[in-house]
């Protein structure tokens, strides 16, 4: 089990044992971790403006921490393992992990994200925005595979997303 909190610390602990087996250090609130679908890496969220990937067997970065302008809220990996995606509140960005994390690809969203999902192929994510003053909630469907990168929009905030198989429902 992974959990973050407000003093920077992410802590990692094993279900069975409830054994304390690690505590990552971030400058700052902690708002987001979540594993690698491999279980091998945890990815990180702060307000301290950076995402950082830890080794779960030691409990070292597994890379220099990745610097945003603003604070990161969320950080997950694609269901493949692949991509890995960093949220802040003027982009959502995306990182090959896989092959060495080269310059991310930026998705620019339609207001400050606070949910992202990706599909189970991580060929598509989708990114919902709160309704922010006169500003619409909106919910944007990208095709990273596309060079484009021109989002589907659709006029309303969601909670939870999934995308069909087919990619044809959201």
């Amino acid at each position: 089990v992974v959990t973050a909190a407000h003093d920077g610390d992410v802590v990692l602990r094993h279900v069975e044992t409830r054994r304390w087996l690690a505590t990552l250090k971030h400058g700052s609130t902690v708002y987001d971790a979540s594993f690698s679908p491999d279980g091998r890496y945890i990815v990180t969220a702060s307000r301290d403006q950076t995402a950082r990937v830890w080794e779960v067997a030691t409990g070292d970065l597994a890379m220099p921490p990745i610097a945003h302008t603003g604070t990161v809220g969320r950080a997950r990996f694609s269901p493949d393992g692949d991509r890995m995606f960093t949220v802040s509140k003027d982009a959502v960005r995306l990182w090959q992990f896989a092959t060495g994390n080269p310059p991310p690809k930026y998705l620019k969203p339609s207001g400050e994200v606070k949910h992202i999902w990706s599909s189970d192929d991580g060929r598509h994510v989708i990114a919902s925005s709160e309704q922010r003053g006169s500003d619409p909630a909106v919910t944007q469907l990208w095709d990273i595979d596309d060079a484009n990168l021109q989002p589907k929009e659709f006029q309303h905030a969601l909670q939870c997303a999934a995308l069909s198989p087919n990619g044809l429902l959201v």
